[in-house]
């Protein structure tokens, strides 16, 4: 559906680009994060849910929209009016590489050594390792991946971590939504965040079983 009026930010003006990067946190109807990765708007998908009603404005941003005959400020902040029981918050992420670096912090968990999911040599890189091998009908989920090194990865192979001798620094566990997000939001990356968003991602706390991973116990059943 077309909005009413044509919306726009003023290109000659310094709001064009702000305008252009606009981003807007979707909360649920409950006010809480939809789920991992965090749920955002652009600035035309903002402006069609406001004047679609589907949504309650938390917050307004100091980014503005202009139309022939209105002149908008664009939300930072909405939650939608009807809740959605299926978003993930509480739910199972999916299982890739991307979320599982999250999960594990980073670490290869048969070493501790910080890796990068894009890295300039083998030695740093990380990879997806099946505990119980593939070629032993290991299954490509939660209970059964961590994060691993090239290096680590490659000598472990088709063996058990035992048979490789290869201990694990936490067990695989199967994470929430809500588990990905506190993992993902570290101080650095919630300080990059608008300052409107802050409280609705800080209500979000460890679960116990979160509390003793990221102690690094043995397992976290």
């Amino acid at each position: 559906m077309a909005l009413p009026e044509a919306f726009c930010a003023d290109h000659a003006s310094p709001n064009a680009a702000l305008f252009a990067n606009h981003r807007t946190l979707l909360l649920n109807a409950d006010y809480q994060p939809l789920g991992y990765p965090l749920e955002t708007l652009n600035a035309e998908d903002t402006l069609k849910g406001y004047f679609l009603g589907r949504f309650n404005v938390v917050s307004f941003s100091e980014t503005w929209a202009h139309s022939p005959t209105t002149e908008l400020r664009l939300p930072s902040v909405v939650a939608l009016k009807e809740y959605i029981a299926a978003a993930n918050l509480h739910g199972t992420p999916s299982c890739n590489l991307h979320n599982l670096y999250v999960r594990d912090r980073g670490l290869c968990q048969y070493t501790g050594q910080t890796l990068r999911l894009q890295a300039a040599d083998k030695a740093h890189e990380a990879t997806m390792d099946h505990v119980v091998p593939r070629s032993r009908a290991g299954a490509g989920t939660w209970n059964n991946v961590v994060l691993a090194s090239w290096p680590a990865n490659n000598r472990k192979g088709n063996l058990s971590p035992e048979r490789a001798g290869l201990t694990l620094l936490n067990q695989p566990w199967l994470p929430t939504g809500a588990d990905l997000l506190y993992l993902w939001l570290t101080e650095d990356r919630l300080a990059a965040l608008p300052a409107a968003w802050h409280d609705y991602l800080r209500v979000l706390k460890p679960t116990p079983r979160l509390l003793r991973v990221l102690e690094r116990l043995p397992a976290a059943a």
